[in-house]
């Protein structure tokens, strides 16, 4: 299987489509139905934005993986009901965050519950998929 553990900001992860997510040991893991590498990702020979899946988003050694979820009543950020899945819809924003020696990734999206964020402190990621899937959803906006 195809991995990746380079480029964070060449992954687009915009309305991926979340499968499942958990914690195993120092990982924190993410099934994805799909995701979209940048034409000029280094996984990505194309010369064109593809997309990649069945994908697992790994998240190693993580040190933090902290939920929130926006209560629209209050307007105000609360504790996440389902810590250990708080995206179980799609995923619309992710960033990694380099703050001093520290990786942070953000990933925003979808709940049943409401708008989630999920911070993530880790050492790096990867990304392993199985196969090409076609053209990224943007393609034909980059060209």
């Amino acid at each position: 299987m195809p991995s990746s553990c380079e480029r964070f900001d060449l992954v687009d992860l915009h309305d991926a489509p979340v499968v499942a997510s958990g914690r195993t040991g120092r990982e924190v893991w993410l099934e994805l139905r799909y995701a979209s590498l940048a034409k000029d990702h280094p996984s990505n020979d194309s010369g064109r934005p593809i997309r990649v899946g069945p994908c697992t988003l790994t998240f190693h050694a993580a040190v933090t993986a902290e939920a929130r979820l926006f209560d629209d009543r209050t307007r105000t950020w609360v504790r996440h009901p389902a810590p250990d899945m708080p995206i179980d819809n799609a995923i619309i924003h992710a960033r990694e965050e380099i703050v001093g020696e520290e990786q942070r990734y953000v990933l925003d999206g979808m709940h049943t519950a409401g708008w989630s964020e999920w911070h993530i402190r880790a050492e790096g990621f990867t990304l392993t998929w199985s196969e090409i899937l076609g053209d990224a959803w943007y393609a034909r906006l980059d060209e």
